[in-house]
């Protein structure tokens, strides 16, 4: 009975070993990753020249860790959406999906498998795009390394609720509706439902409207980015673990439901 469990669970880490390598071929193969590399790469090089030149004034070297540290957080989490927003629809057209499937392969291994290889893609890039776009930029004012710690740490679960939305909604929306839906969602959801929360006006569609956006994730919660390049102290413990919380609540619930539509999918 032991050496049977034994087998099983090597079995399970074995199959999302080979769904998560094939994700890690693809985005090495694709040409996203390099793009966004070089668009970094070109930050760094126009920060060295900047920097020849000379950075004097405090408020122009804050200015240019936080357009390098946002842009890092908007390339890398375009490039996680990107891969995950393809895998399931892309493996059902060109129909890779089914052998994966008859190894035996659990959907519910391989749906997990999609989610950790991207997401542990995603968080590799933006590790690195996040170092790139740190690096270069002269300290000229004091930042606190525990708030950068909070960040990475937030920024981590950012990439991994990320996922498991961009993941979910491949099951039930077109391609291009949901790079378009959740890009729009990157950009401009913090300021809307902060808009619409804010509202004082108590009518139907105000209040229908906050009920909606309720359970809409807010990435922008998850970026403290700002709030490091203007020196801010770090969270406190309890903020950021319901910082954490509320993150974690998102993948729980989105990877639910996407597991829960893709077993009952028919393929």
């Amino acid at each position: 009975m032991s050496a049977s469990f034994d087998y099983m669970k090597v079995g399970r880490w074995r199959s999302l070993f080979i769904v998560g390598h094939g994700v890690f071929l693809e985005m090495l193969r694709r040409k996203d990753f390099y793009v966004m590399l070089i668009l970094i790469g070109l930050f760094v090089m126009g920060i060295f020249v900047i920097s020849v030149v000379g950075i004097d004034n405090a408020a122009t070297a804050n200015l240019l860790l936080n357009l390098g540290m946002s842009l890092a957080w908007f390339l890398a989490h375009i490039l996680t959406l990107l891969t995950a927003a393809r895998q399931i629809p892309v493996e059902m057209e060109t129909k890779t999906l089914y052998p994966l499937l008859a190894r035996p392969l659990a959907r519910e291994d391989y749906y997990l498998g999609k989610w950790m290889a991207v997401t542990i893609s995603g968080c590799a890039a933006l590790y690195l795009l996040l170092l790139l776009g740190w690096l270069p930029v002269p300290r000229l004012e004091f930042y606190d390394n525990r708030l950068f710690l909070q960040i990475v740490v937030l920024l981590t679960v950012s990439i991994a609720m990320l996922t498991a939305l961009a993941l979910l909604l491949s099951l039930i929306i077109p391609r291009s509706i949901n790079v378009v839906f959740i890009s729009l969602l990157l950009v401009f959801g913090g300021s809307l439902m902060g808009f619409f929360q804010e509202q004082t006006r108590r009518t139907f569609v105000t209040q229908m409207l906050k009920w909606f956006t309720a359970y809409i994730p807010d990435f922008s919660r998850l970026n403290l980015i700002t709030r490091y390049t203007d020196g801010i102290g770090p969270l406190s413990g309890m903020e950021f673990f319901a910082l954490i919380c509320y993150g974690v609540l998102f993948i729980v619930i989105a990877l639910f439901l996407g597991g829960y539509l893709f077993r009952r999918r028919s393929l």
